[in-house]
C-alpha cells in the first residue's frame, strides 16, 4: 500500500495520469469494508540470465497481453503467495526493475482474489506431497501453505490499474515495497526463543532449563541482539520522511539493516540450538513416512 502510495503519485506527476486517484479509491474501499490483501510481486522468473523480455516464455513473468477500452487482460503467475487464499484481493506489483522495451511487464493492480482466470496452486515444495500420502500432515485444519497465483487472461479493469508501462517506475515500486518487507525483527526473537528453550547464560542455564529449575534470566549473547532490534525498529521511523504524495516513508538502509541482522541472528540461535541439542545428528529425526515401512507405501 505505501509503494503504491508513494510511487503512484510520483507517475502522475510525471505522465499526468490518474494512478494515485485510483489508488485512493481502493484504499478506501479496503478501509470501509475492512478487506484484507495479498501482495502478488515475485515471478517465477524462468531463466535468470535472461531479462523478461529475453525468456522464451514471456509468461514467467505477468504481463499485459492486451489493453481495452475498459481495462487491461494480463497472463501469468506470481509464487510464494503465502496469504492468497485467506486475502479478499490480491495487489500485484513488479517483482523487479525493468528496461525500456519491457513495458508489457510494468503493470500494477488489484483484483478480487476469486477473480475469473485466476487459479490458485497450493504447494511450497516437492515434500508437500507427504501430505497426500497421509505423512507430516502437520495441523490439518490451519496449515501453512504458499500457492503460486496463476493469472490465465485475467480481466483488470481501469479503476483498479496503477501502473501500465510506465517502466522506469517499477523499480521504485520494488525498492519502496522490500524496505518495509524486512520491518519484522521481532520475529526472530519469538523463534530463538523456541529453539533453545530461553535458558540462562552459558551451559549452567541451559542445565537448569533441563532440570526444570527457574531460568536466571536470557541468554546474554542475546540482550544485545534485542536492543539492537529495538534500536533498528525505532531508527528507520524516526529517520523517516514525508514524501510528495503525502506518505510518511521509513528509512530503508536502517530498514534494510534490520534485515540482515534478523537473518544473522536466526542463523546464529540455530548454531546454539545445534550446539546445546549435540550435534546436527541429534536434531535430524525422521519424518512420518520414515517410520512406515516400504512395503507399506502406497
Amino acid at each position: 500500500m505505501v509503494a503504491l502510495s508513494v510511487t503512484t503519485y510520483d507517475v502522475d506527476k510525471k505522465y499526468g495520469t490518474e494512478y494515485n486517484k485510483r489508488f485512493i479509491d481502493f484504499l478506501k474501499y479496503m478501509q470501509k469494508n475492512d478487506l484484507v490483501a495479498n501482495a502478488g510481486v515475485t515471478d517465477v522468473k524462468g531463466d535468470r540470465n535472461l531479462s523478461p523480455k529475453e525468456q522464451a516464455d514471456p509468461d514467467v513473468y505477468l504481463h499485459v497481453v492486451e489493453k481495452r477500452e475498459d481495462g487491461i487482460v494480463v497472463r501469468g503467475a506470481k509464487c510464494h503467495q503465502t496469504g492468497s487464499l485467506s486475502a479478499h484481493e490480491i495487489i500485484v506489483l513488479p517483482t523487479r526493475a525493468l528496461r525500456k522495451g519491457e513495458e508489457e511487464f510494468a503493470v500494477a493492480f488489484a483484483v478480487p482474489t476469486d477473480t475469473a482466470g485466476i487459479i490458485h496452486v497450493v504447494g511450497r515444495s516437492s515434500l508437500d506431497t507427504r501430505e497426500q500420502d497421509g505423512c507430516d500432515c502437520g495441523n490439518v485444519q490451519y496449515s501453512k501453505y504458499a500457492p503460486t497465483v496463476i493469472f490465465d487472461n485475467v480481466f483488470v479493469p481501469w479503476n483498479r490499474v496503477f501502473l501500465c508501462g510506465e517502466w522506469e517506475f517499477a523499480a521504485d515500486l520494488v525498492a519502496y515495497f522490500s524496505a518495509f518487507q524486512p520491518a519484522e525483527p521481532w520475529r526472530v526473537q519469538g523463534r530463538q526463543d523456541r529453539l533453545y528453550g530461553g535458558g540462562g547464560p552459558g551451559h549452567d542455564g541451559v542445565q537448569r532449563h533441563a532440570e526444570g529449575q527457574p531460568s536466571q534470566g536470557k541468554g546474554h549473547r542475546h540482550d544485545p541482539s534485542r536492543r539492537d532490534a529495538v534500536r533498528l525498529l525505532a531508527g528507520r521511523i524516526l529517520r523517516g520522511k514525508r514524501m510528495p504524495s503525502g506518505t510518511y516513508f521509513i528509512d530503508p538502509v536502517l530498514a534494510n539493516a534490520s534485515k540482515i541482522h534478523e537473518g544473522r541472528e536466526m542463523a546464529e540461535a540455530t548454531r546454539l540450538m545445534i550446539d546445546v541439542a549435540g550435534g546436527l545428528s541429534r536434531i535430524c529425526r525422521p519424518t512420518g513416512i520414515s517410520t512406515i515401512p516400504p512395503s507399506a507405501r502406497s
